[in-house]
């Protein structure tokens, strides 16, 4: 699960049930999904005196650029995916 996914898991959690619990709750079903470089971030959910107000104000400092982008693009543009590579003996079947 990337980062953002579980951001918006706790956002949602926050317009739905509207409290503190639900996103403790949330928050620490989301530790072990999420990759171990960003379970510190997750546990500020966790540990936030008041989790409810943490997840509105960092849900509303998350830049516009980031919440419209293409969830199937890639963060750099010269990134391209590598052909798989072919053995030496299966160019030569190829060819015949």
């Amino acid at each position: 699960m990337r980062f953002l996914d579980a951001v918006l898991c706790l956002a949602l959690a926050s317009e739905i049930h509207n409290s503190d619990e639900s996103i403790r709750r949330v928050a620490k079903s989301l530790l072990n999904k999420v990759p171990r470089r960003h379970r510190p971030e997750i546990c500020h959910f966790l540990n936030s005196p008041c989790p409810l107000y943490y997840t509105q104000r960092y849900v509303a400092s998350i830049p516009d650029s980031i919440l419209t982008m293409d969830p199937g693009a890639t963060p750099d543009p010269t990134y391209r995916k590598r052909q798989p590579a072919v053995a030496p003996d299966n160019e030569q079947k190829l060819a015949s």
